[in-house]
């Protein structure tokens, strides 16, 4: 009797094994579901779908490693929609319609930047005047190749740097007068340097020079050049659907492919994206690519705006995180980041160990806030407030910034001075204990315009809070960061 039900529960068993293999007669993709055979295998129509849903997940993610270049391309067609198009051309950028189009930037200080082919003029003389300028050098996936003014050994001090391009030798003259010779890996570099303080240092940004090594003994004048203050506004942020993949390809046309991107190269060729081809997408590729595009778009916002990287956290008690959790070189010990490199370029450029600072009393940090104390995103027709914390660990100063969520350019909110409020700002109020209350909203209290940024009504935004040089009190996180509260 016992073998007898042992063997119906056996036969049962192997039924419920049988039916729980074949149960799952479907596979579901991003465009619906399609069915398999009474045996697992896909039907005809199946696939189709399941290459289309390889090529759809490989465009995701293709997307996603991209953005870094096609933020630095932004800025590229920025240096050019203002008039600096040759390679020895510098861009200012300060309290002018290109400020609002940069990623996150600092209206406090003045930029000045230049892309430069290396391919074309072969290896290039910079020359730093010394003073309070902060700069670096980063290739087209902004990787960070230098520092250069007062994060780098030089200090104040004047310098010369040679920089040199993939496959160029460096120049023997300068080998031998024992100058800084670095090597950028793509064909187009990125210069990018900050004059701290503009207002008090007015001509320190056109002391800079640029020049091919070949005419040091007589180099030409660089061009510099600045928005007019009636020219508008361009944004760098990349462009949305089928345009994010035609700059891309742009983008691979003009670079070289690094060993370490062999594989996307291989994800953007079956999107139609191949070097030396012409870029003709079928109506497949399209849909795939635009697809890819809308979901790709909605990740980097919430890796960039919720980022689950531990190192983002700066204390329990806060909803204020670090949005630089990117190593300047884009790996770890046994990885490349991918995460944190999308997190980053997403809402901002410019990649240095200095925008890391480790040793109190150099560099600078930067703190995140993009949802109120409850949670929900920061709504610019709402009233908030944020309270600074008495004695700001800032050796040099602090600076609370309001960006557009969709843009993460400054806000245009037609008050160009109510966009930041710093240790600068003109009749800052401050409270009995030191602290300052910051003001966010579409409207000022009444005597606290000076406190107020105002915010635009029908969007979101997100606010930065930057310590230049900060201080032993940042670093051991005994200064506290308080949320920003709505106002009912």
């Amino acid at each position: 009797m016992k073998s007898i039900k042992y063997i119906i529960t056996c036969c049962a068993l192997m039924i419920v094994i049988g039916m729980s293999a074949h149960a799952q007669q479907e596979v579901v993709t991003s465009k619906g579901k399609f069915p398999l055979d009474a045996k697992g295998a896909p039907e005809k129509e199946t696939i189709k779908a399941l290459f289309d849903e390889m090529d759809y997940q490989r465009a995701v993610q293709t997307y996603l490693w991209a953005m870094p270049q096609m933020v630095v391309a932004g800025q590229h067609r920025l240096n050019q929609f203002y008039g600096a198009k040759g390679n020895l051309d510098f861009l200012h950028q300060y309290k002018d319609p290109s400020v609002p189009g940069m990623l996150t930037p600092n209206t406090i200080v003045k930029y000045v930047v230049n892309l430069c082919n290396l391919t074309e003029t072969g290896p290039v003389v910079l020359e730093m005047p010394g003073g309070r300028l902060v700069g670096l050098m980063m290739d087209y996936q902004m990787r960070w190749v230098t520092d250069l003014g007062l994060v780098s050994k030089a200090g104040v001090s004047p310098e010369k740097v040679v920089f040199i391009g993939p496959n160029q030798t460096p120049p023997d003259g300068a080998l031998a007068k024992g100058w800084r010779i670095e090597r950028v890996q793509t064909h187009v570099s990125f210069l990018g340097i900050r004059v701290l303080n503009p207002e008090e240092d007015k001509g320190l940004g056109r002391k800079i020079r640029l020049y091919p090594w070949s005419q040091r003994q007589n180099p030409p004048k660089n061009k510099v050049f600045q928005a007019k203050p009636d020219d508008e506004t361009f944004f760098i942020a990349p462009p949305k659907g089928m345009a994010y993949w035609e700059s891309l390809n742009e983008i691979v046309q003009q670079e070289r492919v690094l060993e370490v991107d062999r594989y996307f190269m291989s994800h953007l060729q079956a999107l139609g994206i191949e070097k030396g081809k012409r870029f003709n997408p079928t109506a497949r590729q399209k849909d795939i690519m635009k697809r890819a595009a809308f979901i790709g778009d909605k990740m980097a916002m919430v890796a960039s705006f919720v980022p689950r990287s531990p190192q983002a956290k700066y204390r329990d008690d806060t909803t204020w995180t670090h949005p630089l959790t990117l190593h300047p070189l884009h790996m770890t010990e046994f990885t490349q980041q991918f995460e944190e490199r999308v997190d980053w370029t997403y809402e901002a450029y410019g990649l240095s160990p200095a925008m890391k600072a480790k040793v109190p009393g150099k560099g600078s940090t930067y703190l995140a806030a993009y949802r109120d104390s409850q949670g929900n995103w920061l709504d610019g027709g709402k009233a908030y407030t944020f309270k600074v914390a008495p004695n700001p660990p800032a050796a040099q100063f602090w600076a609370c910034t309001a960006y557009d969520f969709d843009t993460r350019g400054v806000l245009l909110n037609g008050e160009e001075h109510l966009t930041e409020i710093s240790t600068y700002t003109k009749g800052l109020k401050s409270n009995e204990d030191g602290s300052v209350d910051i003001y966010f909203g579409p409207k000022a209290p009444k005597g606290m315009e000076s406190n107020w940024i105002k915010t635009n009504p029908g969007g979101y935004w997100f606010a930065y809070f930057r310590l230049y040089a900060p201080t032993e009190r940042y670093f051991d996180r005994s200064w506290p960061m308080y949320d920003i509260e709505r106002i009912k």
